[in-house]
């Protein structure tokens, strides 16, 4: 009898080849499985932020439009109170600027009242009190044109705050 220095073929290298195949193979289709559902999860989260985003929007829109006829008068006035400070800094004497003084002091007593905020009604107020200064004599008209120019960029700011343009638009290098 002769005595191999292999055992006897009995099969079980290749067993043990098969079952090794056969548990990567379980381990893949687990693997490919749990990716699948993450994969799922990680695109059901991307949805629900996206869903949330376009809440958030719809809400800003729906605010901005109850919003709109209080943003609308807050316009007209902010206009008329820039274009009565220009004209009284500006004109002289006359009929045209009996009129702007007589609708800035309408505007600063009354309507504005309603729609200015704090910004604005500080500018409004220095006005109102440098003005009072020049008709009495105690001051010179100069400071006038500054004091228009601060409330007209007070309105600005305060209407891109109520339209929701929060940055400031710059005025071009060089200009005032």
């Amino acid at each position: 009898m002769r005595h191999s220095t292999r055992g006897p073929d009995d099969g079980s290298g290749a067993r043990a080849w098969d079952t090794g195949i056969k548990v990567v193979g379980v381990l893949l289709a687990v693997a490919a499985f749990w990716d699948g559902i993450r994969r799922y999860n990680d695109g059901r989260d991307a949805e629900a932020r996206i869903a949330a985003d376009r809440a958030r929007e719809a809400q800003v829109i729906a605010l901005r439009e109850s919003r709109k006829p209080f943003l609308e008068r807050q316009l007209v006035l902010y206009f008329e109170a820039t274009q009565a400070a220009s004209q009284l800094a500006t004109l002289p004497g006359g009929v045209q600027r009996a009129r702007a003084r007589q609708r800035f002091w309408e505007l600063y007593w009354g309507e504005l009242g309603l729609v200015e905020d704090h910004e604005v009604a500080t500018a409004m107020k220095a006005f109102g009190d440098a003005l009072t200064q020049v008709e009495a004599g105690k001051a010179s008209r100069d400071g006038l044109l500054q004091l228009a120019l601060t409330l007209a960029r007070n309105c600005r700011a305060s209407l891109q705050s109520g339209w929701g343009h929060l940055e400031p638009l710059r005025s071009p290098p060089g200009q005032r």
